[in-house]
């Protein structure tokens, strides 16, 4: 409550807003992002390449390849969201590139 206060504060009395301006872009994209990061995993997910085990598919050889191999496996679980949260966002960026700058 004292963050969502701390926001109200800044954004509707202050007007201070250039800090937020990614979060309004995920709430007026939300469906959007959630539909096409769904299309992203479950084609990743089809696509299969080969590993020294055997075939794995794209999505988890990425995982596996740019962050398991250097990360605590719970880090790297969160680094990896963390990941496709910025790059969702710097697809919203392209779509409101007059706001950004």
């Amino acid at each position: 409550m004292q963050f969502l206060a701390a926001c109200h504060w800044l954004i509707d009395i202050h007007g201070i807003k250039t800090w937020s301006k990614p979060f309004t872009w995920y709430g007026m994209n939300a469906i959007f992002v959630f539909v096409a990061s769904a299309l992203l995993v479950k084609t990743l997910s089809r696509i299969k390449v080969a590993d020294g085990e055997g075939e794995i598919s794209v999505w988890s050889y990425f995982y596996k390849t740019a962050f398991e191999s250097w990360l605590a496996p719970i880090n790297a679980s969160l680094l990896f969201a963390i990941t496709l949260v910025a790059f969702w966002c710097g697809a919203l960026v392209d779509v409101y590139a007059e706001d950004f700058y």
